[in-house]
């Protein structure tokens, strides 16, 4: 199906729903929000969202304490016309053997519009939150690259939406005593690693309102805050050792540093899986897939619209008075580990060429990111090539990395 008669049939949907509501019930008439530099948000494009701050594609394999395992999904959707009735269809899928029939997973969480009260404008949102794990009837023994084809039922309408495919690499594993161990498995997510990001306001809370009302910049534009924070975030896949390393980081602009903090775990980010060793090969190992997160309070983000308001802290760096090419570093044991670099024009942070690979808020941008020694362990190319879990690929070049 195009996005053109998706479209249409979302537009068909919403007239019937309209048209079935009294005068003193109309849906309140939408806007668009605009960026920092009083730019128009872009709308989300409609599927998959890569990365929302607190939401990203997460599959598992999930292990019963047997040994066999089921896929486990967790996935945001942006798509406008989603009703109650519709639902998330899973084709679980070995190379083009199908596994089993498709499996329905219904929404845990809807959001058609976002308002932040009844005095304050009313957004799009058209956002779908599942998270979905397949029955006991879908259980699987053995490593293996396998798939997850997804689609949307949009029910009373008649019709399916795709919305690609999520790899799910499995590899053998061993747990156990030294003597006695068990060959289980467990999943790669060797994807999620490389990629850097940096975004705006503190998407903390896991709703679908803290995504809508950052991608626009509800708050920012006509709520109360002078300004807001960014958050830089990336993963690295270690062993033991390097996985307990604790990292600071400092921003730097014009060879001065104007914020610096000390890296926390995300929530609801991290993808730790720990193991004993690959099959086949001696002695333990313990692999885990870590995120980092460093919020950088000092550096504020002001909306054009607020430009002429009192600073509420003179120690804080105000990026629309401060426009140019900043630079920021995270180290550990004594040494530089990893580094970004973003420009800033009008007050909003420059996009990089490959934000067009990928689907996030507004709010949301990937960034160049240099790797000296944060991830300690090989990673798999073929998921590398792959967008966070998601269902597309990384386009020559990228993801953003120098």
């Amino acid at each position: 199906m195009t996005l053109k008669t998706l479209s249409a049939l979302s537009l068909a949907l919403f007239s019937t729903v309209a048209l079935s509501m009294s005068a003193d019930a109309e849906t309140p008439a939408e806007r668009e929000g605009t960026d920092p530099s009083g730019a128009p948000v872009a709308p989300m494009k409609v599927g998959i969202v890569d990365f929302a701050g607190s939401y990203f594609t997460q599959v598992q394999a999930r292990r019963s304490p047997k040994g066999e395992w089921v896929p486990k999904l967790r996935v945001l959707v942006h798509l406008p016309g989603f009703a109650d009735e519709d639902a998330l269809l899973i084709q679980f899928k070995s190379g083009k053997k199908k596994l089993g029939k498709e499996w329905a997973c219904g929404a845990k969480t809807i959001l058609s519009q976002y308002q932040d009260n009844q005095t304050t404008p009313v957004y799009s949102a058209g956002l779908v939150y599942f998270e979905c794990q397949m029955p006991e009837s879908y259980q699987q023994k053995k490593a293996g690259s396998y798939e997850l084809a997804l689609s949307i039922r949009q029910t009373l309408l008649g019709t399916k939406v795709a919305l690609g495919s999520l790899p799910l690499k499995v590899i053998n594993i061993k747990q156990g005593s030294q003597n006695r161990q068990t060959t289980l498995q467990t999943e790669l997510h060797d994807s999620l690693v490389g990629t850097a990001f940096v975004y705006e306001a503190p998407t903390q809370s896991k709703s679908l309102e803290g995504v809508a009302a950052a991608h626009h910049r509800a708050n920012l534009e006509t709520g109360t805050n002078n300004s807001t924070h960014l958050n830089f975030l990336f993963w690295s896949k270690n062993n033991k050792e390097t996985a307990s390393r604790r990292y600071t980081g400092a921003c730097l602009y014009n060879g001065k540093k104007v914020s610096s903090t000390s890296s926390t775990g995300a929530p609801g980010t991290s993808m730790a899986t720990n193991y004993w060793s690959y099959l086949g090969k001696k002695g333990k190992a313990n692999i885990s897939w870590k995120s980092h997160l460093f919020t950088m309070h000092q550096l504020r983000i002001r909306h054009k619209a607020k430009a002429d308001t009192p600073n509420n802290n003179a120690k804080w760096h105000y990026l629309d008075q401060n426009p140019g090419t900043y630079e920021c570093k995270f180290m550990a044991d004594g040494a530089i580990l990893g580094a970004v670099k973003f420009d800033v024009v009008g007050g909003a942070i420059v996009s990089n060429r490959c934000q067009s690979d990928i689907n996030t808020p507004g709010n949301v941008y990937v960034i160049p990111f240099q790797d000296s020694g944060v991830s300690s362990e090989k990673l798999d190319k073929s998921l590398q090539k792959r967008i966070l879990n998601g269902p597309r690929s990384w386009s020559k070049g990228c993801p953003a990395q120098k």
